[in-house]
């Protein structure tokens, strides 16, 4: 729970911070009809500006059921590690730490880590003779297609 609730305020900090930077541009390249003042006023003062912070605040709390999941792939951990761990090395990602049959990898980049908001480990543990691998959606959609070509 603790996990949930660091994710969605990451992400609500997120979104707030990518809104704040439009707002931002639209004043010093001219293209917003108001200022930073009438627009602060807007977003904190009118029902409008309150609609939009729900929405992101529901956003946010969405975000952390749909944003990562687990899913399983027909890969046999234990005698193709080397393979699984220089596929995840081309997707971006590179050997964190190993424990058992469980490998956490990190994002090579820190851009990416930092888009990610430095939630970025994709787990790979090992189940019967398939494996489960577990992160962020978009990261694990990429991993688990270049992972599943290797069976």
């Amino acid at each position: 729970m603790k996990t949930y609730f660091r994710r969605a305020g990451a992400y609500f900090l997120k979104t707030t911070l990518l809104l704040a930077a439009l707002f931002g541009i639209m004043t010093l390249s001219g293209t917003s009809a108001y200022g930073p003042q009438e627009l602060l006023a807007g977003l904190f003062g009118s029902t409008k500006g309150a609609l939009l912070l729900a929405a992101l605040l529901l956003a946010s709390l969405v975000n952390p059921k749909i944003g990562f999941v687990t899913r399983r792939v027909g890969l046999d951990l234990a005698a193709r590690r080397d393979e699984a761990v220089r596929t995840m090395l081309a997707c971006g990602y590179s050997l964190a730490s190993e424990s058992g049959s469980v490998l956490i990898f990190r994002a090579d980049n820190p851009a990416k880590r930092a888009w990610l908001l430095w939630d970025d480990a994709i787990t790979l543990a090992r189940d019967g003779h398939s494996t489960t691998i577990s992160g962020p959606r978009k990261e694990i959609i990429k991993a688990e297609y270049s992972l599943n070509a290797l069976t």
